[in-house]
């Protein structure tokens, strides 16, 4: 996945669905509030692209998988057999997006369907978080300035990770008790990476110089990037009880 400059086109066709959905939000977010205008801002945002390319369809492989014409394998999750057969029904060379946002994850786009699939994996070394990190570092021309580029990438991958379990959460084919696993593992997870961050940090700030402050954020955000991964991997399994359904 690249960044893609010219998404001015493909946006208007790919956020026809997200500005549907913004609406409705926006009108539940104004009722009664008096226009709060935080609010309305947050969900723009939150919805809003922030990674977008075109890319070709190639051909389906497996019950979740889609192959692309330059050879990436997207892991994706259908949410019906129907979706898997009009899927399975597209041409080669049917032109797809690529997206990210906040509020969706990653999404596989079809535009004239409206189809939209959730990407679980695929990305290699690539999230599309790691893009929005390395633009953030190609305009970052002080030590300062990379920091706060890291920093506001593990706020991203924080918000990811909240996502994907609010996603997880609402999946049917979990049983209550995976469901309450998920659950008591999320709030287990919160409490030792804010214990770990601050020690990890102490640790850090025993060197003198900014090349250990820069280490310290690093290994912070591979560690939280790490999880949001390993987590996005738990579709897979859903994703094989879903069609099993069938």
């Amino acid at each position: 996945m690249r960044l893609d400059p010219a998404v001015g086109a493909v946006r208007d066709r790919a956020m026809r669905f997200t500005l549907f959905a913004l609406t409705l939000l926006l009108a539940g977010c104004g009722a009664g509030s008096g226009g709060d205008h935080a609010t309305w801002a947050r969900v723009y945002r939150d919805n809003e692209w922030l990674v977008t390319e075109r890319v070709l369809f190639a051909e389906t492989r497996d019950p979740s998988v889609i192959e692309l014409q330059d050879g990436v394998r997207l892991d994706v999750l259908y949410p019906d057999r129907a979706t898997w057969e009009a899927v399975s029904a597209w041409s080669k060379g049917t032109p797809l997006i690529l997206a990210y946002a906040t509020a969706h994850g990653c999404l596989l786009i079809e535009p004239q369907s409206g189809i939209r699939l959730v990407v679980y994996d695929g990305f290699g070394s690539r999230h599309p978080l790691d893009l929005v990190l390395d633009r953030g570092f190609s305009v970052a021309g002080t030590s300062i300035e990379r920091t706060e580029n890291y920093d506001s990438n593990v706020m991203r991958w924080l918000s990811e990770i909240d996502r994907i379990h609010r996603f997880l959460d609402e999946q049917p084919a979990l049983t209550p008790e995976a469901r309450a696993a998920l659950r008591a593992g999320h709030a287990a997870w919160r409490g030792f990476i804010e214990a770990h961050g601050r020690a990890s940090s102490r640790v850090y700030a025993l060197p003198d110089g900014t090349l250990w402050r820069d280490k310290s954020i690093e290994a912070h955000h591979a560690m939280i990037r790490e999880h949001a991964l390993r987590l996005l991997t738990l579709i897979e399994p859903i994703s094989a009880a879903t069609i099993q359904a069938w």
